[in-house]
């Protein structure tokens, strides 16, 4: 299982077309579906948090502390001019 139950696609519900209360298929989410409700049922963050997390393991991978010091020197600069 592991590292392939990942790379598992999600299949949607299929109903019988003569019958429409008879499901033939339950929805199967896919298995980074799958990992994220499982994470955030044990951790309990929401959906914003882990794209928060995600988004500054890129940046801080892609660009290290040069991206955190670009994006920080603004809000710097906007406390100066409001406590000036």
């Amino acid at each position: 299982m592991g590292d392939q139950a990942l790379v598992c696609l999600s299949v949607d519900e299929v109903r019988d077309p003569n019958n429409n209360s008879i499901i033939l298929q339950h929805h199967t989410p896919s298995g980074l579906q799958a990992l994220c409700s499982a994470l955030r049922d044990a951790c309990g963050q929401s959906d914003q948090d882990l794209v928060n997390k995600a988004l500054e393991s890129f940046f801080e991978f892609r660009l290290g502390n040069a991206a955190r010091q670009y994006i920080l020197r603004p809000m710097a600069k906007e406390q100066e001019s409001i406590h000036l």
